[in-house]
This record gives structure tokens, C-alpha cells and sequence, in this order.
């Protein structure tokens, strides 16, 4: 079981940052860690929590999303009494949790929890499958279910259909490679938060490119950022640091105010 009464470390981000407020807690700046209670936390959380194993009684740390993906309702099992608890089930008791998932096992022999065991989808009967007693006890199931749930407009993300082609389009345009050529030009090819010129440049739209259709071609909208400053895939990146969704103005200033590059014109 998760320890309760517990406060946390979290570090602050631009991913984490409204919903922490809307807890309750008070910004200080990105980077820095807040103490959070354990049931503030998200359900995918990354924080590190204090568990107990219902075997043998010793307590450990793990993430908090890993713990609510693997283990849910189901008791909590330290790496100790993980390979001993799982080796001891009998065969009937695994065929048992996949029949109760409304698979059909194929299988006569169990080996072990990491063993890819045969099974049946009783929803995709002519498709063959295989998944260890491990990987089925921590919520995974029929690959081919798990995409028809999240396609199209079962996905949580689904926005109508040709979304995607339609912005791709949109991106690829002769219209957005001239406002791209024009930011870069008025920036004289410059990043204007650290200030190197030329390489691996990236024209950014200051508000972002899917909530402000009216923006999109505005040159006052866009501003001249190299890779390193730009790309998610880098630490203190703009996008890192306050990640692709609901960005304002504000966030672009702040990102730029520990430097001395001017600030380019901003829209209205």
C-alpha cells in the first residue's frame, strides 16, 4: 500500500504548473521544488512516493504513476517477493485471470510471470496472441482492442478527423515558408534569447499555432529560436520548460527575460 500523510517533492514546470495551482499551491519559479501531499499528486505523476510491500512489510520508493498503472487495487509486491510470489501461482489461477478478461488461454504449461503465454481475444478470435502473466496482471491486454479503443473518435485527443493532413497542409504551405523567411529576416537570422546567429533556426509562434488560426502568417506572432532553444527534446528549452499546450505571451516574456536580446514586437 502507498504510505499516506505523506508530502512529496515536486519540481515546478510548465507541464505540472496550473494544475498545482489549482490545488492550492503557490508558484515560485520554474525549476524549483514545492512539497506536495501524495493525494495531490496526478494520476501519472513522476514524484517518487513512499510504498509498503503487503508481503513483507518493507517500504520503498517508486514513482507515483508506476504505481497506480501496476499495481491499482492490486497488493503491492517489492522486487524481493516479486519473483517468489509470481512463481507460485499454478497454472488454473493464471488461466483463471485470463479467461475473466475474456481471453482464451492456449496454453498448458506456465514457466514463470515473464513467460509470453498463448492466448485468444474473444473479440479477435482469428488473431493469435501471446503475453506474459506478468504484463497481464499490470493492466495490458489485446494489442488489437487497445487500438480500436484509441483511434478516431475513441482517442481522447480526436479533434473531427483530418485534423492532421489539414495542418500538415498548412505547415507545408508557400504561405508559411514565406512567414517563416520573413521572421528569420527580421530577426536577422538570430535567436533573439541567446543570440546565436545562423545554424538550425526555428521560427515560433509566440501563441500557439492550433488555438490562434488568425496568427498563424502575423510576423508579429513569430520569433527567430535556435534548436537548443526551441525543441522540447532540450533541457530549458521554451518547450520543455512550458511544454506545447495553453502558452501565453506571458510565458514567452518570462522565458526571454533572463536574457539581454530584445524582445521582439508581440501581437495584440
Amino acid at each position: 500500500m502507498i504510505i499516506p500523510d505523506q508530502d512529496v517533492e515536486v519540481r515546478w514546470s510548465g507541464s505540472n504548473r496550473k494544475y498545482l495551482e489549482s490545488k492550492g499551491y503557490e508558484f515560485t519559479a520554474i525549476n524549483e521544488y514545492v512539497l506536495v501531499k501524495v493525494e495531490d499528486l496526478s494520476y501519472g505523476s513522476a514524484a517518487r512516493v513512499s510504498v509498503q510491500c503487503d508481503y513483507c512489510g518493507s517500504i520503498y520508493t517508486m514513482k507515483y504513476g508506476a504505481f497506480n498503472r501496476i499495481h491499482g487495487s492490486n497488493k503491492v509486491c517489492c522486487t524481493k517477493c516479486w519473483k517468489t510470489v509470481h512463481r507460485s501461482h499454478d497454472i488454473e489461477m493464471v488461466k483463471n485471470l485470463f479467461l475473466s478478461r475474456g481471453y482464451t488461454p492456449l496454453f498448458s504449461e506456465y514457466n514463470g510471470a515473464r513467460v509470453p503465454l498463448q492466448y485468444r481475444c474473444s473479440k479477435h478470435p482469428d488473431k493469435e496472441q501471446a503475453m506474459s502473466y506478468d504484463n497481464l496482471s499490470r493492466g495490458k491486454g489485446c494489442r488489437f482492442c487497445y487500438f480500436e479503443s484509441n483511434t478516431g473518435p475513441n482517442h481522447p485527443s480526436w479533434k473531427g478527423g483530418g485534423r492532421s493532413e489539414y495542418v500538415k497542409v498548412i505547415r507545408t504551405s508557400a504561405d508559411m515558408k514565406s512567414w517563416k523567411l520573413a521572421v528569420f529576416h527580421r530577426d536577422d537570422f538570430t535567436c533573439v534569447r541567446c543570440g546565436v546567429r545562423g545554424g538550425r533556426l526555428n521560427a515560433h509562434h509566440i501563441l500557439p499555432f492550433h488555438k490562434h488560426k488568425e496568427l498563424r502568417l502575423d510576423i508579429n506572432n513569430g520569433a527567430t529560436l535556435c534548436w537548443e532553444c526551441h525543441s522540447s527534446a532540450k533541457h530549458n528549452s521554451f518547450h520543455h520548460i512550458y511544454g506545447h499546450k495553453n502558452v501565453t505571451l506571458e510565458d514567452f516574456t518570462e522565458f526571454l527575460a533572463t536574457t539581454k536580446q530584445e524582445i521582439p514586437e508581440q501581437p495584440q
